[in-house]
């Protein structure tokens, strides 16, 4: 009896005392991001929401003092016709053809590593001169 309780005591010891090692495996899996999908129509949805809360007066226009002024030099980028406002048509536009650009393959899917590589692209583009601040009426 006492031998068989010494060997279950070994047996329990030599079991839980591997819990604690990590296997070789886990240190690789520690950096592992898994893919993260953002899908077009998910961008969309998210886009829409975006514009309804910046358009504060309701005109379905986003003007300089709407977008604040760290924001004024996208409406250069996005202002199709030049009125120095963005419609509601040309911000879901401009925020879908991001969007496209990103989706390396095409599959109306962006996961984050055709993200990070449009952000580096991005990043290694000159950016357009910056729209002078909006001025506000007091």
């Amino acid at each position: 009896m006492q031998r068989m309780l010494m060997t279950s005591l070994a047996t329990l010891l030599l079991t839980t005392t591997g819990c604690n090692r990590s296997t070789p495996g886990d240190d690789a899996l520690a950096d592992f991001v898994p893919p993260t999908l953002v899908k077009r129509e998910e961008v969309r949805a998210w886009l829409e929401k975006r514009f309804a809360d910046r358009d504060v007066d309701g005109d379905r226009r986003l003007t300089r003092v709407e977008l604040g002024n760290t924001r004024a030099d996208r409406i250069a980028g996005a202002d199709v016709d030049q009125d120095g406002a963005i419609s509601h048509d040309e911000f879901i536009a401009h925020g879908l053809a991001r969007f496209d650009k990103a989706d390396a393959n095409g599959d109306k899917m962006v996961t984050n590593k055709e993200q990070d590589a449009a952000r580096a692209a991005a990043a290694a583009t000159p950016t357009p001169k910056t729209i002078p601040p909006a001025t506000t009426v007091q």
